[in-house]
Formats: C-alpha cells, sequence, structure tokens
C-alpha cells in the first residue's frame, strides 16, 4: 500500500510550496494540482496553492531554446542579446549526456527596468508600482529577446523551442 500511494503518474511533479520545511507536497499533473480529500488537510493546502497561483500570475512567459550547438560557439551572440534586452533574464547551460542536445538558453522577463530582480525592488514597488512592469510588459521584452536570439544564430542550430513555467530539462 505504501509503495502505491508514493507513486506519482508519469510527467507529474511534486510542489514543496509551503516555507515550512516539515511540511508535504502538493501533486501536479499537467495544470491539475492534486488535494487531499481530509477537510483539515485540503483547507490548508488550498491556501498554500492560492498564494502560489496569485503570484505566478504575476510571473512573466519562459522560453528554453534547445539547441545543437556548443554554449562557446555562441558566446558572443548571448552577450549582444543580453546588452539589448537588459530586462530579461538570459541563462545558457551546456547539456550533457545527449550528443544531439548542446546548449539549452532560458528566457525570462524582470520585473524592473534595467533589469533589477523583484526580490531587491519588493518595498519600493510596494510604495511605487509604477516601478515594476506589467506582465504584458515582461511578456512583450521576453519575446522581442527571443526574437533577437533566433535570428542570430546559426541557421539550423535551433532543434526545440519550449514554452513553459517550470523550464525542466526532458
Amino acid at each position: 500500500a505504501q509503495v502505491k500511494m508514493a507513486t506519482c503518474p508519469a510527467g507529474s511533479r511534486l510542489r514543496y510550496l509551503s516555507k515550512d520545511k516539515s511540511d508535504w507536497p502538493i501533486l501536479q499533473c499537467q495544470n491539475i494540482f492534486v488535494l487531499p480529500g481530509v477537510p483539515q488537510f485540503f483547507t490548508k493546502k488550498i491556501e498554500v496553492l492560492a498564494t502560489y497561483l496569485s503570484s505566478e500570475m504575476e510571473r512573466s512567459v519562459t522560453f528554453k531554446v534547445v539547441l545543437s550547438i556548443d554554449e562557446n560557439s555562441i558566446v558572443d551572440i548571448l552577450n549582444g542579446v543580453v546588452e539589448r534586452h537588459v530586462n530579461v533574464g538570459i541563462g545558457s547551460y551546456p547539456f550533457v549526456g545527449q550528443p544531439e542536445l548542446k546548449t539549452v538558453v532560458t528566457l525570462e522577463g524582470r520585473q524592473a527596468p534595467g533589469g533589477a530582480r523583484s526580490f531587491s525592488l519588493r518595498n519600493l514597488s510596494e510604495e511605487d508600482p509604477s516601478l515594476r512592469f506589467s506582465k504584458e510588459d515582461m511578456d512583450m521584452h521576453v519575446k522581442a529577446a527571443l526574437a533577437d536570439l533566433i535570428e542570430n544564430l546559426p541557421e539550423g542550430s535551433v532543434l526545440r523551442l519550449d514554452n513553459n513555467d517550470s523550464l525542466t530539462f526532458s
């Protein structure tokens, strides 16, 4: 019975959404969150999930670009995109273990002008919300950076483009 209860569906994720380290996770299957049936546990989990979902509404769109070329060969391209799009967080990661996949580039919007991160502006933005980008502005910045990146990459080097919120590497 314990093994059956510990088995998760393929592609699901355990989401540790509580700040309490002793709290157990919520199971997420695509866009469905599986909650406990016991009313006291359900109430606690729904409060944690509501907080998580409301904070996710403020996040920008994210992209993951999977490339067939080594990270070293695109350093100048990446540096140019980073310089031209300061309101977008851009990361590049070598892909190990699969010969056809060489590099993954991630793009995510930042909440404040000039590349400041949301946590550094939290108190300031509460005083003056105009110091934060809207989700639509963040999405616009990310899409512009993505177009710039793809336009400058060598032809045929993009293997896959993912648009999701988890940026899991599969």
